[in-house]
Protein backbone atom coordinates (compact mmCIF):
# COMPACT_ATOMS: atom_id res chain seq x y z
CA UNK A 1 0.00 0.00 0.00
CA UNK A 2 1.28 3.43 -0.92
CA UNK A 3 1.47 6.13 1.76
CA UNK A 4 -1.36 8.65 1.50
CA UNK A 5 -0.20 12.26 1.77
CA UNK A 6 -3.01 14.43 3.05
CA UNK A 7 -2.29 18.08 3.63
CA UNK A 8 -5.77 19.09 4.74
CA UNK A 9 -8.79 17.75 6.55
CA UNK A 10 -10.30 15.14 4.27
CA UNK A 11 -12.34 12.02 4.48
CA UNK A 12 -10.37 8.81 4.22
CA UNK A 13 -10.88 5.39 2.72
CA UNK A 14 -10.22 1.99 4.31
CA UNK A 15 -7.48 -0.05 2.65
CA UNK A 16 -7.82 -3.73 1.85
CA UNK A 17 -4.58 -4.66 3.63
CA UNK A 18 -5.24 -7.83 5.66
CA UNK A 19 -4.88 -7.68 9.43
CA UNK A 20 -2.81 -10.68 10.51
CA UNK A 21 -1.59 -11.40 14.03
CA UNK A 22 -1.93 -9.10 17.07
CA UNK A 23 -4.66 -11.46 18.30
CA UNK A 24 -4.71 -10.24 21.91
CA UNK A 25 -5.11 -6.61 20.80
CA UNK A 26 -7.87 -7.58 18.36
CA UNK A 27 -9.72 -9.47 21.08
CA UNK A 28 -9.36 -6.59 23.53
CA UNK A 29 -10.64 -4.02 21.03
CA UNK A 30 -13.56 -6.25 20.02
CA UNK A 31 -14.55 -6.58 23.67
CA UNK A 32 -14.39 -2.80 24.18
CA UNK A 33 -16.63 -2.23 21.18
CA UNK A 34 -19.08 -4.97 22.18
CA UNK A 35 -19.43 -3.63 25.73
CA UNK A 36 -19.58 0.00 24.55
CA UNK A 37 -16.51 0.82 26.63
CA UNK A 38 -14.30 2.05 23.80
CA UNK A 39 -12.30 5.07 25.05
CA UNK A 40 -12.40 8.34 23.15
CA UNK A 41 -8.68 8.12 22.37
CA UNK A 42 -6.36 5.22 21.61
CA UNK A 43 -2.58 5.19 21.20
CA UNK A 44 -1.21 2.40 19.04
CA UNK A 45 2.55 2.29 19.50
CA UNK A 46 5.37 0.02 18.40
CA UNK A 47 7.98 -0.36 15.65
CA UNK A 48 7.15 1.13 12.29
CA UNK A 49 5.64 -1.31 9.82
CA UNK A 50 4.19 -3.91 12.25
CA UNK A 51 0.53 -3.22 11.37
CA UNK A 52 -0.61 -0.41 13.69
CA UNK A 53 -2.39 1.57 10.97
CA UNK A 54 -3.85 -1.62 9.49
CA UNK A 55 -5.30 -2.50 12.89
CA UNK A 56 -6.66 1.04 13.24
CA UNK A 57 -8.46 0.72 9.90
CA UNK A 58 -9.85 -2.68 10.88
CA UNK A 59 -11.14 -1.20 14.14
CA UNK A 60 -12.80 1.68 12.30
CA UNK A 61 -14.59 -0.68 9.90
CA UNK A 62 -15.50 -3.08 12.73
CA UNK A 63 -16.98 -0.21 14.74
CA UNK A 64 -18.96 1.31 11.85
CA UNK A 65 -20.05 -1.84 9.98
CA UNK A 66 -20.37 -4.22 12.89
CA UNK A 67 -18.57 -7.51 13.56
CA UNK A 68 -18.29 -10.20 10.93
CA UNK A 69 -18.53 -13.95 11.41
CA UNK A 70 -14.81 -14.34 12.10
CA UNK A 71 -12.86 -13.63 15.30
CA UNK A 72 -11.07 -10.47 16.31
CA UNK A 73 -11.79 -7.31 14.34
CA UNK A 74 -13.74 -9.08 11.61
CA UNK A 75 -16.05 -6.86 9.55
CA UNK A 76 -19.63 -7.27 8.38
CA UNK A 77 -19.03 -6.54 4.70
CA UNK A 78 -22.79 -6.68 4.00
CA UNK A 79 -23.22 -3.40 5.88
CA UNK A 80 -24.28 -0.49 3.64
CA UNK A 81 -21.41 1.52 5.13
CA UNK A 82 -18.72 -0.89 3.88
CA UNK A 83 -18.76 0.38 0.26
CA UNK A 84 -18.61 3.95 1.58
CA UNK A 85 -15.54 3.18 3.67
CA UNK A 86 -13.79 1.54 0.75
CA UNK A 87 -14.58 4.46 -1.54
CA UNK A 88 -13.66 7.10 1.02
CA UNK A 89 -17.15 8.60 0.92
CA UNK A 90 -18.09 8.07 4.55
CA UNK A 91 -18.15 11.69 5.78
CA UNK A 92 -17.22 11.00 9.41
CA UNK A 93 -13.82 9.39 8.88
CA UNK A 94 -10.70 11.56 8.76
CA UNK A 95 -6.99 10.93 8.47
CA UNK A 96 -4.24 13.39 9.44
CA UNK A 97 -0.86 12.62 7.91
CA UNK A 98 2.40 14.26 7.05
CA UNK A 99 2.53 16.20 3.81
CA UNK A 100 5.77 17.15 2.08
CA UNK A 101 6.50 19.45 5.02
CA UNK A 102 8.75 18.45 7.90
CA UNK A 103 5.86 18.16 10.35
CA UNK A 104 2.06 18.16 10.53
CA UNK A 105 1.15 21.84 10.76
CA UNK A 106 -1.15 23.40 13.32
CA UNK A 107 -3.31 24.71 10.47
CA UNK A 108 -3.90 21.20 9.11
CA UNK A 109 -4.61 19.90 12.60
CA UNK A 110 -7.13 22.64 13.42
CA UNK A 111 -8.86 22.18 10.08
CA UNK A 112 -9.17 18.45 10.68
CA UNK A 113 -10.56 18.97 14.18
CA UNK A 114 -13.04 21.54 12.87
CA UNK A 115 -14.28 19.17 10.17
CA UNK A 116 -14.53 16.41 12.76
CA UNK A 117 -16.72 18.59 15.01
CA UNK A 118 -19.01 19.56 12.11
CA UNK A 119 -19.61 15.98 10.98
CA UNK A 120 -23.13 14.78 11.79
CA UNK A 121 -22.40 11.06 11.52
CA UNK A 122 -23.19 8.68 14.37
CA UNK A 123 -19.45 7.99 14.76
CA UNK A 124 -16.72 10.49 13.99
CA UNK A 125 -13.24 9.02 13.75
CA UNK A 126 -9.84 10.68 13.35
CA UNK A 127 -6.68 8.69 12.60
CA UNK A 128 -3.41 10.55 13.19
CA UNK A 129 -0.67 8.66 11.35
CA UNK A 130 1.70 9.36 12.82
CA UNK A 131 1.49 11.46 15.97
CA UNK A 132 5.31 11.56 15.92
CA UNK A 133 5.02 14.05 13.04
CA UNK A 134 3.06 16.63 15.05
CA UNK A 135 5.03 19.75 15.92
CA UNK A 136 4.62 21.56 19.22
CA UNK A 137 1.72 23.77 18.11
CA UNK A 138 -0.19 21.02 16.33
CA UNK A 139 0.28 18.68 19.30
CA UNK A 140 -1.21 21.30 21.62
CA UNK A 141 -4.13 21.84 19.24
CA UNK A 142 -4.86 18.11 19.31
CA UNK A 143 -4.44 18.00 23.08
CA UNK A 144 -7.35 20.39 23.55
CA UNK A 145 -9.64 17.98 21.69
CA UNK A 146 -8.33 15.04 23.75
CA UNK A 147 -9.07 16.97 26.94
CA UNK A 148 -12.59 17.91 25.81
CA UNK A 149 -13.73 14.95 23.68
CA UNK A 150 -16.77 15.23 21.47
CA UNK A 151 -19.54 12.63 21.91
CA UNK A 152 -19.38 9.57 19.66
CA UNK A 153 -15.84 10.50 18.63
CA UNK A 154 -12.82 8.22 18.41
CA UNK A 155 -9.28 9.48 17.93
CA UNK A 156 -6.56 6.94 17.13
CA UNK A 157 -2.93 8.00 17.36
CA UNK A 158 -0.21 5.98 15.66
CA UNK A 159 3.27 6.32 17.13
CA UNK A 160 6.59 4.68 16.34
CA UNK A 161 8.38 6.66 19.08
CA UNK A 162 5.86 7.20 21.91
CA UNK A 163 8.51 8.63 24.24
CA UNK A 164 8.70 11.71 22.00
CA UNK A 165 5.00 12.52 22.44
CA UNK A 166 3.79 15.04 25.00
CA UNK A 167 3.19 13.26 28.32
CA UNK A 168 -0.21 14.99 28.49
CA UNK A 169 -1.19 13.42 25.16
CA UNK A 170 -0.04 9.96 26.23
CA UNK A 171 -1.93 10.22 29.52
CA UNK A 172 -5.22 10.93 27.77
CA UNK A 173 -5.07 7.87 25.53
CA UNK A 174 -5.48 4.19 26.23
CA UNK A 175 -2.21 2.77 24.97
CA UNK A 176 -1.75 -0.55 23.21
CA UNK A 177 1.69 -1.95 22.36
CA UNK A 178 2.26 -3.65 19.01
CA UNK A 179 5.10 -6.14 18.69
CA UNK A 180 6.81 -7.46 15.54
CA UNK A 181 5.07 -10.39 13.86
CA UNK A 182 6.47 -13.90 14.00
CA UNK A 183 7.85 -15.44 10.83
CA UNK A 184 4.68 -17.28 9.84
CA UNK A 185 2.35 -14.32 10.33
CA UNK A 186 4.73 -11.94 8.59
CA UNK A 187 5.08 -14.13 5.52
CA UNK A 188 1.30 -14.51 5.42
CA UNK A 189 0.91 -10.73 5.25
CA UNK A 190 3.49 -10.47 2.47
CA UNK A 191 1.70 -13.15 0.46
CA UNK A 192 -1.63 -11.29 0.65
CA UNK A 193 -0.94 -7.57 0.36
CA UNK A 194 -1.15 -5.77 -2.95
CA UNK A 195 2.27 -4.66 -4.18
CA UNK A 196 3.20 -1.37 -5.82
CA UNK A 197 4.31 -1.60 -9.43
CA UNK A 198 7.83 -2.89 -9.86
CA UNK A 199 8.01 -4.90 -6.62
CA UNK A 200 8.51 -8.64 -6.91
CA UNK A 201 6.74 -10.82 -4.33
CA UNK A 202 9.50 -13.42 -4.35
CA UNK A 203 12.09 -10.72 -3.63
CA UNK A 204 9.85 -9.51 -0.81
CA UNK A 205 9.85 -12.97 0.76
CA UNK A 206 13.63 -13.18 0.33
CA UNK A 207 14.34 -9.97 2.23
CA UNK A 208 11.74 -10.73 4.94
CA UNK A 209 14.41 -12.01 7.40
CA UNK A 210 15.95 -8.51 7.30
CA UNK A 211 12.66 -6.78 8.20
CA UNK A 212 12.61 -7.61 11.91
CA UNK A 213 9.01 -8.85 11.91
CA UNK A 214 7.67 -5.69 10.20
CA UNK A 215 5.79 -6.30 6.93
CA UNK A 216 5.44 -2.58 6.21
CA UNK A 217 9.18 -2.14 6.64
CA UNK A 218 9.76 -5.09 4.31
CA UNK A 219 7.96 -3.13 1.59
CA UNK A 220 10.47 -0.32 2.01
CA UNK A 221 13.41 -2.73 1.97
CA UNK A 222 12.11 -4.39 -1.19
CA UNK A 223 12.86 -1.22 -3.16
CA UNK A 224 16.58 -1.81 -2.57
CA UNK A 225 18.59 -3.97 -4.97
CA UNK A 226 19.26 -7.60 -3.91
CA UNK A 227 22.97 -6.80 -4.07
CA UNK A 228 22.58 -4.51 -1.06
CA UNK A 229 21.54 -7.36 1.21
CA UNK A 230 24.15 -9.71 -0.23
CA UNK A 231 26.87 -7.18 0.52
CA UNK A 232 25.69 -6.63 4.08
CA UNK A 233 25.33 -10.38 4.65
CA UNK A 234 28.90 -10.81 3.42
CA UNK A 235 30.10 -8.44 6.10
CA UNK A 236 28.33 -10.34 8.89
CA UNK A 237 29.35 -13.77 7.60
CA UNK A 238 33.03 -12.90 7.54
CA UNK A 239 33.11 -11.60 11.10
CA UNK A 240 35.51 -11.43 12.87
CA UNK A 241 38.03 -12.09 10.09
CA UNK A 242 38.16 -8.65 8.50
CA UNK A 243 41.39 -6.77 8.03
CA UNK A 244 41.45 -3.03 8.60
CA UNK A 245 42.36 -2.29 4.99
CA UNK A 246 39.29 -4.26 3.78
CA UNK A 247 36.84 -2.24 5.83
CA UNK A 248 37.16 0.88 3.69
CA UNK A 249 36.20 -0.99 0.51
CA UNK A 250 33.21 -2.56 2.26
CA UNK A 251 32.09 0.87 3.52
CA UNK A 252 32.28 2.26 0.00
CA UNK A 253 30.21 -0.59 -1.42
CA UNK A 254 27.52 -0.26 1.24
CA UNK A 255 27.35 3.51 0.74
CA UNK A 256 26.63 2.96 -2.96
CA UNK A 257 24.03 0.25 -2.44
CA UNK A 258 22.10 1.91 0.41
CA UNK A 259 21.02 5.40 -0.70
CA UNK A 260 20.12 6.58 2.82
CA UNK A 261 21.67 6.16 6.25
CA UNK A 262 18.39 5.37 7.99
CA UNK A 263 17.81 1.92 6.50
CA UNK A 264 21.44 0.80 6.68
CA UNK A 265 21.91 1.83 10.31
CA UNK A 266 18.57 0.28 11.20
CA UNK A 267 19.65 -3.05 9.71
CA UNK A 268 22.96 -2.84 11.55
CA UNK A 269 21.19 -2.10 14.85
CA UNK A 270 18.85 -5.03 14.25
CA UNK A 271 21.75 -7.44 13.79
CA UNK A 272 23.52 -6.06 16.85
CA UNK A 273 20.36 -6.84 18.81
CA UNK A 274 20.71 -10.49 17.79
CA UNK A 275 24.35 -10.56 18.91
CA UNK A 276 23.28 -8.89 22.15
CA UNK A 277 21.44 -12.07 23.11
CA UNK A 278 24.72 -13.97 23.32
CA UNK A 279 25.92 -15.27 26.71
CA UNK A 280 27.78 -12.91 29.01
CA UNK A 281 30.27 -11.26 28.81
CA UNK A 282 29.91 -11.17 25.00
CA UNK A 283 26.40 -9.68 25.25
CA UNK A 284 27.73 -6.75 27.28
CA UNK A 285 30.41 -6.08 24.68
CA UNK A 286 27.83 -5.97 21.90
CA UNK A 287 25.49 -3.79 23.97
CA UNK A 288 28.23 -1.16 24.26
CA UNK A 289 28.05 -0.67 20.49
CA UNK A 290 24.56 0.86 20.70
CA UNK A 291 25.74 4.22 22.09
CA UNK A 292 28.50 4.23 19.46
CA UNK A 293 25.97 3.58 16.70
CA UNK A 294 23.68 6.32 17.98
CA UNK A 295 26.57 8.78 18.15
CA UNK A 296 27.65 7.88 14.61
CA UNK A 297 24.15 8.44 13.23
CA UNK A 298 23.73 11.72 15.08
CA UNK A 299 27.12 13.04 14.00
CA UNK A 300 26.42 12.14 10.41
CA UNK A 301 23.07 13.98 10.46
CA UNK A 302 24.22 16.98 12.49
CA UNK A 303 27.63 17.73 11.04
CA UNK A 304 27.24 16.18 7.56
CA UNK A 305 30.39 14.09 8.05
CA UNK A 306 31.48 12.12 4.99
CA UNK A 307 29.25 9.09 4.78
CA UNK A 308 31.96 6.58 3.91
CA UNK A 309 34.05 7.70 6.89
CA UNK A 310 31.16 7.20 9.33
CA UNK A 311 30.43 3.76 7.88
CA UNK A 312 34.09 2.77 7.99
CA UNK A 313 34.39 3.70 11.67
CA UNK A 314 31.14 1.87 12.45
CA UNK A 315 32.16 -1.32 10.68
CA UNK A 316 35.59 -1.22 12.28
CA UNK A 317 34.05 -0.93 15.75
CA UNK A 318 31.86 -3.96 15.00
CA UNK A 319 34.83 -5.99 13.81
CA UNK A 320 36.90 -5.08 16.88
CA UNK A 321 33.98 -6.05 19.15
CA UNK A 322 33.60 -9.40 17.35
CA UNK A 323 37.30 -10.10 17.71
CA UNK A 324 37.23 -9.28 21.42
CA UNK A 325 34.08 -11.30 22.05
Amino acid sequence: PQPRKLGRATTSSISMTPLVGHHSIQARLRQLVATQKLPHALLFYGPQGVGKATCAEALMAHLLCGPGAGPGLSIDTTSPLWPQLQAGSYPGLFRLQLTDRKSITVEATRQCISQLALSAESWRILLVDSADDLNGNSANALLKTLEEPLPQTLIILISHRPATLLPTIRSRCQAMAFLPLDDSAGRQVLSQISLPDGLDRQHLQTIWPHAGGRPGYALNLATLPPAAFKQLDQFWQKLPHWQSYEIYDMAQQLAKLFPTDEVLFDLIAQRLGQYGRAPQPAALAWAKLYPFLHTARTARQTYNIQRTLVLERTLLAIVQTAQAA
